[in-house]
C-alpha cells in the first residue's frame, strides 16, 4: 500500500509542477506607461472634465480651457516629453483653433496659418482640414453646440 501512495503523491507533485509552469508564463506585469501616449491620453480625458465644469458653472469655457491647457503643458515638461497640442473648440457660433504645437500649422480649409502660441476665433464648419508637418488632418463637426477636437504630436 505504501508504494502506491507514494506513486500517488509523486504524480500529484508532477502535475503540480506542470500547472504551474503552465500558468506562470501567462502571468506578466505590464510596465505602466509615463510616455507620450498616456499624457495624450490624460489631456484628453481631463478636457471632458474641464469644458463640462466650464458649461455647468458659466464660466467662459475658452479662457477655462486655455488655463487647463496651459498648465497641462508645464505638467508635460516635468516629464521629459515634448508635448505639443492644437485644439479646437466649437461653442455655438464659435470655432477657437489654438496652437501649442512647435511650429505652424496651415488650416488648409480656410487658407490660413496658425502659429505656434497663438489662438484664433473663426465661423465655425462642418469640416476643418489641417496640415502640420507634411500631414493632413480633417475634422468634423457637427450641430452639437460645443465640439473639442485636438491634435496632440510629439516634437
Amino acid at each position: 500500500m505504501a508504494k502506491k501512495a507514494q506513486f500517488y503523491i509523486f504524480v500529484a507533485v508532477l502535475l503540480c509542477i506542470s500547472a504551474y509552469s503552465l500558468l506562470s508564463f501567462g502571468i506578466v506585469a505590464k510596465e505602466k506607461s509615463t510616455g507620450f501616449g498616456m499624457l495624450y491620453e490624460n489631456y484628453i480625458h481631463e478636457s471632458e472634465n474641464v469644458i463640462n465644469n466650464a458649461l455647468y458653472t458659466g464660466t467662459d469655457v475658452f479662457s477655462q480651457f486655455d488655463s487647463y491647457t496651459n498648465s497641462f503643458i508645464t505638467y508635460a515638461k516635468t516629464r521629459n516629453t515634448d508635448f505639443g497640442v492644437l485644439y479646437m473648440i466649437k461653442k455655438d457660433d464659435e470655432l477657437r483653433v489654438v496652437n501649442y504645437l512647435s511650429s505652424p500649422a496651415n488650416i488648409t480649409s480656410q487658407n490660413i496659418t496658425i502659429m505656434p502660441h497663438q489662438s484664433m476665433t473663426l465661423k465655425p464648419t462642418s469640416v476643418l482640414s489641417l496640415r502640420y508637418k507634411g500631414n493632413d488632418y480633417n475634422y468634423t463637426f457637427t450641430n452639437e453646440s460645443v465640439q473639442f477636437k485636438a491634435l496632440a504630436y510629439k516634437s
